[in-house]
């Protein structure tokens, strides 16, 4: 939803203190969210605030405004409320989260006039709903907080409750599991488990519950009753536990390889969670996933050099060992990273070889802190040279160990070229947002969307084509 225009603004204001009926006909086509208030008391909402909220008219209007508004900012909405009402100052911006009916938020970018309505004076609220930027403000917080807990983290034990109250705070995730799968073993274990009607299962072979469906698959699942019933009826599932009227789960990868799921459920909302939730769910994981992978692999080093090589060797992160400068180890998935063919394409050469220049200076002061104050590095990210003179994005932990009877420093590498790449894209889709808020005109705005696209691709010949499906033409409303 855009915010209102200046025109639509001064149109809407104009009608309040001139013409009520005039008004409500304006502001009742409006896009934008629009309430009028007295105090607290709402004296009209328009039909995109009633969508906002989820929340019917007539009960809309017995409901006071700041007790739609979230508890930590009611005394703000309410001190600007009130300084507008008393003449104060004349307009009032500010950005709130509104509670919605089906239990969620809905965050508008609201500005706040006085006016005058029925009368008497009062204050209009005109409103843009920046909700999905705020979700993926969140959702990027999210990852990054994941990052650094699993830094901070001493074991697994310590990194599952930190990501639970890591999601609670991007959805509703009261019931929320980890299950992770031994495929030596074939057990499915629950090291994480919290749920208000049911007990973790005890590690076992897989089943039929949904837990096993998204392990099988590798795919997400959000299941309704009738997602459920129709699963059963294919015999692909059958019910574990309390039934819930809404189930999502999403797989924890390595590399395509699934090593668990991860899952949220609701016993009261049927509508909690969607196809949004389902993305967010699905972008945290990777993260979740690494991290979970990242502490087994450091669990597994402590218990047993032996044991963990043979783990570093199958591990689908690229681990290295270097002493003293040199590279003394490195498992396959390093030698893939690198381009290399063999270890004897790596071991024995210079690690600085392998770095690019620009970063010489930060592995070398990596290297000295890693092995003086033996403990754990905190991620930095790098840029590596491969063998064919290509230059990779990785991330890069350093952790002190010993090799040989030497000290040495062991190296857990991560590519990520590819989601350098995607920030670059995710950026560009909040700035195209952006300029959409900032322009007047769309002849203004083509050619921002151009040059925008022109950062991250070859796009001098670049043009819109506009689809009219009511007469049937095609437009070119820009074409370079």
């Amino acid at each position: 939803m855009n915010p209102p225009s200046t025109i639509e603004a001064q149109l809407i204001s104009q009608a309040l203190q001139d013409d009520g009926d005039h008004f409500k006909s304006l502001a009742a086509s409006a896009d934008a969210v629009v309430f009028v208030l007295r105090g607290s008391k709402i004296l009209y909402a328009n039909r995109s605030a009633i969508l906002a909220t989820g929340i019917p008219v007539d009960e809309l209007l017995h409901v006071k405004f700041h007790e739609l508004v979230h508890a930590s900012q009611r005394r703000m909405i309410k001190d600007l409320g009130q300084r507008l009402q008393r003449g104060h100052h004349s307009q009032e911006q500010a950005e709130i989260s509104l509670l919605t009916a089906d239990g969620g938020e809905c965050w508008l970018e609201l500005s706040l006039l006085p006016a005058i309505f029925e009368a008497k004076p009062a204050v209009i609220c005109f409103g843009s709903d920046i909700s999905e930027r705020k979700r993926a403000e969140k959702v990027q917080d999210a990852v990054y907080r994941i990052a650094q807990a699993a830094d901070r983290s001493n074991t697994l034990d310590d990194i599952y409750p930190a990501v639970h109250h890591i999601i609670k705070e991007v959805m509703l995730a009261e019931n929320f599991y980890i299950a992770l799968f031994d495929p030596v073993q074939e057990i499915i274990r629950f090291p994480y488990f919290v749920d208000e009607m049911d007990r973790p299962s005890k590690p076992g072979k897989p089943g039929r519950g949904l837990t096993e469906y998204i392990l099988k698959t590798g795919q997400s699942l959000l299941c309704d009753i009738a997602t459920h019933q129709e699963l059963e009826s294919r015999g692909e599932v059958e019910l574990v536990g309390s039934p819930s009227p809404i189930w999502l789960g999403v797989p924890l990868k390595i590399d395509d390889i699934v090593i668990g799921a991860m899952v949220v459920q609701h016993y009261s909302l049927p509508n909690v969670y969607g196809e949004s939730e389902k993305r967010i769910l699905e972008f945290v994981s990777s993260q979740v996933a690494r991290a979970i992978h990242r502490k087994q692999a450091e669990q597994a080093l402590r218990e047993s050099e032996e044991r963990y090589r043979r783990l570093v060797e199958l591990s689908p992160d690229a681990i290295a060992i270097h002493s003293g400068g040199i590279i003394v180890y490195a498992n396959p998935a390093a030698l893939n990273v690198m381009g290399a063919e063999s270890e004897t394409d790596l071991v024995g050469k210079p690690v600085l070889g392998f770095v690019h220049p620009d970063y010489h200076q930060i592995v070398k002061s990596r290297i000295q802190k890693t092995q003086v104050e033996a403990k754990i590095g905190e991620i930095l990210e790098e840029k590596f040279l491969r063998l064919d003179g290509g230059e990779i994005d990785v991330e890069v932990v350093a952790i002190p160990t010993v090799f040989n009877g030497n000290p040495a420093t062991q190296v857990v590498i991560r590519d990520i070229t590819e989601r350098k790449q995607a920030e670059k894209v995710q950026d560009i889709v909040y700035r195209i947002a952006q300029a959409s808020d900032n322009v007047d005109s769309l002849d203004q705005f083509y050619p921002m969307i151009h040059a925008i696209v022109k950062e991250v691709m070859e796009a001098d010949n670049f043009y819109i084509a506009l689809y009219d499906e009511e007469s049937g033409l095609l437009s070119f409303p820009y074409y370079v």
